[in-house]
């Protein structure tokens, strides 16, 4: 039996290329009436071996504040979660939280880590597989949440020069959750 947990990285500094994405949405590409606001964040999912007597949320702090492979402690914030923590959320009447997690079909990130952490942290046996990600949070103007994650998935998934823009589907899978 596996245990997966996910490692959050955040930038503890303004986010550029989050920043130039949400105005890209909003002035160019005519989401304005919508998205309300954007960020991005890295997403590492890590499955953890089950037979360990190791107190998984242990070995994941462990993982976040000793290895480096994650965390630049200078430059990142980070936080702990379980998979099914990252639903979409109703913010307020009218207003959503809907998360998009978009993954490369080839994870060169996600094997790296893992061959970082079983060549030079000796984790083989506690850390099964990891996966790299980016985590977008679209605050989003909607009726219902159906409808925000509709709009989530027309500004996430490049269609057109005109349509989409945070992920190209012919290397990149979305999550809208």
């Amino acid at each position: 039996m596996s245990r997966e947990y996910v490692l959050i990285t955040a930038l503890k500094t303004r986010d550029a290329v989050a920043a130039t994405a949400e105005y890209t949405l909003k002035h160019e590409m005519d989401y304005g009436h919508v998205l309300k606001g954007l960020t991005r964040k890295d997403i590492w999912n890590v499955i953890l071996a089950g037979d360990s007597d190791d107190d998984p949320m242990a070995v994941m702090e462990h993982l976040a504040r000793s290895t480096r492979v994650f965390v630049n402690p200078n430059k990142h914030l980070w936080e702990i979660r379980r998979p099914g923590e990252l639903e979409s959320v109703q913010e307020d009447e009218d207003l959503y939280r809907v998360n998009a997690i978009v993954r490369s079909r080839e994870d060169r990130h996600g094997d790296a880590a893992l061959k970082t952490l079983v060549d030079l942290y000796d984790m083989g046996g506690r850390v099964m597989s990891v996966y790299s990600g980016v985590l977008w949070t679209l605050d989003i103007a909607a009726v219902s949440l159906f409808d925000a994650r509709d709009w989530a998935r027309r500004m996430v998934e490049t269609r057109h020069r005109q349509e989409g823009l945070l992920a190209n589907p012919h290397y990149e899978t979305i999550d809208i959750l």
